[in-house]
């Protein structure tokens, strides 16, 4: 008797996409993203089009309207969440293949500055760029095109941006931005309203290399052992030396960073925002008018006054030796600081709205932190329009319909050196006034 053995036969990019398919679902039914829903939703879509062969079409802006709940005509500048959501993602996948996944045979990447995903051949022995295609015989996929029209179509886009930025900045400027950061930014982001931002300025001894006989300045000591640290970036000329000069004009990269985030959105809803230093504008010269501080009480004299009577602040700790957010409990007077995670920091965002004497309507808002990732992610979190329409949830779940007159927002952010990711809302509180 003839036995004849019959099993189905997948061309190799069938094959390919049937890996890829099990790599996904594995993942998915992993207890590493059991509680994060979003982010498995994120990895499905880029895999799904990746695997229809559009993997060139994922962009930011479409992740966001299609995943992410981001209303059609967002912008990108203004809002990080995909970039925010994409490297937890990543993290969550290291986390993923460093655990319960560590023996997967095909593993997926989001390489940082794309979200088209990478199937990793974890049984091929090589570099880690080896992909899940060098496994298979190589096949043209369908809807890819040559590599070459990728270069050409990209020589053109760029041409296309340079000719066209100076008509779409003079368009973004007068783009309707969200309906939750028109209601949480109220008078500030309206025409007519010239909001200021007030930058704090770090008191700073800046090292400087000048010749002996222009010098006014006390040179460094030798003991501190500098020049050979300055040398490795900036020329040190024959007969200089270094010396330390007073300077009171620089901000914190943080606190310079917020102020790019937060004027961005106002150029978009048609502000006409002025950016000044605050050694220039005092605290009182910031009340009863539409205006952003940036700064924590360390740096910032108007940030002392303006959160001395709030319920959150910020100080130095001296049991961890650094800045930290704390409170005073009404009850015993004793002042709690707000514990944080392991490698993790705190925003703080304080809105308060003030009457004029002629009755119009006035919104100040400070943007602070712990340093200056978590002031960066306060900037971002007060602009971003999913973060603000989570925040007001948050308000409706506790009974409160609208936006209040004066509160404060404590994030909670990680960091990446002076960037933040994966910031949450962390705890809020109304200022009865």
């Amino acid at each position: 008797m003839l036995l004849v053995s019959v099993k189905t036969v997948l061309n190799p990019a069938q094959e390919i996409d049937e890996a890829k398919l099990a790599a996904l679902v594995a993942i998915e039914a992993s207890q590493t993203f059991q509680r994060h829903e979003q982010l498995r939703a994120f990895l499905r879509f880029v895999c799904e089009y990746e695997m229809a062969g559009r993997g060139d079409d994922l962009h930011e802006y479409l992740i966001g309207v299609e995943v992410l709940g981001q209303k059609p005509g967002y912008s990108t500048m203004e809002n990080s969440v995909v970039r925010n959501r994409a490297h937890s993602l990543r993290k969550k996948l290291a986390e993923y293949y460093a655990g319960e996944g560590s023996d997967a045979a095909l593993r997926i990447e989001i390489p940082k500055g794309s979200y088209c995903p990478h199937y990793i051949n974890a049984h091929i022995p090589g570099p880690s760029t080896d992909t899940v295609e060098q496994a298979f015989p190589s096949e043209e996929r369908p809807g890819k095109a040559p590599r070459i029209w990728l270069w050409v179509a990209t020589a053109l886009l760029l041409c296309t941006v340079c000719l066209g930025i100076g008509f779409r900045w003079g368009e973004s400027r007068t783009r309707a931005i969200d309906d939750i950061l028109q209601q949480a930014w109220g008078p500030l982001d309206s025409k007519g309203s010239h909001p200021v931002i007030c930058i704090a300025n770090a008191p700073e001894l800046f090292v400087r290399s000048l010749p002996d006989s222009l010098a006014n300045y006390k040179q460094l000591p030798d003991e501190l052992n500098l020049k050979a640290w300055y040398a490795e970036r900036y020329p040190l000329q024959q007969g200089d030396n270094l010396y330390f000069v007073p300077n009171h004009n620089s901000p914190l990269w943080g606190d310079a960073a917020s102020a790019i985030t937060l004027s961005r959105l106002l150029a978009h809803a048609g502000a006409d925002t002025e950016v000044l230093p605050e050694r220039v504008q005092s605290a009182f010269a910031l009340r009863n008018r539409n205006a952003i501080l940036i700064g924590r009480p360390e740096i910032s004299p108007a940030a002392a006054v303006f959160l001395k009577d709030m319920y959150y602040n910020i100080h130095y700790s001296p049991e961890i030796h650094d800045q930290e957010v704390y409170w005073t409990d009404a009850a015993t007077g004793r002042v709690k600081e707000l514990s944080r995670k392991p490698g993790t920091v705190h925003g703080l965002i304080t809105v308060i709205n003030e009457q004029r004497n002629d009755g119009v309507e006035t919104r100040l808002v400070v943007i602070s932190g712990e340093n200056s990732a978590g002031s960066l992610a306060a900037a971002e979190y007060f602009s971003c329009a999913s973060c603000m329409r989570e925040f007001k949830d948050r308000l409706r779940v506790d009974g409160i319909k609208e936006f209040p007159r004066t509160y404060q927002i404590v994030l909670s952010t990680e960091q990446n050196e002076v960037l933040p990711f994966n910031y949450a809302l962390e705890t809020y509180r109304v200022i009865q006034r």
